[in-house]
């Protein structure tokens, strides 16, 4: 999970509260969306330097940016 996240890269950002978005690896992502359906990871919550992932037994991974 840890090497997954660490080989996404942060093209663009934009913390917003609800209307929040990320670009990672090219595509286009918002809050509570599915990441990796092979982990069932998804956007917790997006911070204008920091992303927060959640997988299905809720714990929670930080990315830095």
């Amino acid at each position: 999970m840890i090497a997954f996240i660490e080989s996404l890269g942060v093209t663009g950002v934009r913390a917003a509260g609800t209307d929040s978005r990320i670009v990672l690896n090219g595509k286009v992502y918002y809050p509570n969306s599915y990441v990796n359906l092979d982990f069932l990871l998804k956007v917790h919550e997006i911070y204008q330097n920091e992303v927060v992932f959640i997988d299905r037994n809720g714990i929670k991974y930080r990315k830095g940016f």
